[in-house]
């Protein structure tokens, strides 16, 4: 280093991907429905079908299992695209299991009207038992 600088750093290592709730959901559901899944609504141009998981509640049961819930909103151009859709997404999520999640809680699957009418959305919500960290 040249003078008055400070030494420059021997490597630069990138920070540990952190895995939440949120991201352990997203990933084991976007594996299971075979249309993207997020936390966030798409850019324009909207996918032809699409989810969007978004974290409500929960906390921890006792020292080692949390229990998130999570909103699940499946978003198609037509109605019956974004009810199959929905109806695959809850059918995985019923059946989602991994080295994290030991299981599911369901609710009630609902149709609802979307801001944007070129969408229409099926949701439904749900929990999760994970292994806490």
């Amino acid at each position: 280093p040249g003078h008055g600088q400070p030494p420059r750093p021997r490597s630069l290592r990138e920070a540990p991907m952190t895995t939440t709730a949120t991201t352990t959901v997203i990933a084991e559901l976007a594996r299971r429905v075979g249309v993207p899944v997020s936390s966030r609504m798409p850019s324009t141009p909207k996918p032809q079908a699409f989810i969007i998981v978004s974290r409500i509640g929960g906390g921890m049961e006792d020292w080692a299992l949390r229990n998130p819930r999570f909103l699940v909103e499946c978003y198609a151009h037509t109605e019956l695209d974004a009810e199959a859709l929905a109806e695959t997404a809850y059918e995985a999520w019923v059946r989602m299991r991994s080295a994290k999640i030991q299981s599911t809680t369901i609710d009630t699957l609902t149709r609802y009207d979307d801001p944007d009418p070129k969408l229409y959305r099926f949701q439904f919500t749900g929990g999760v038992r994970l292994l806490a960290h």
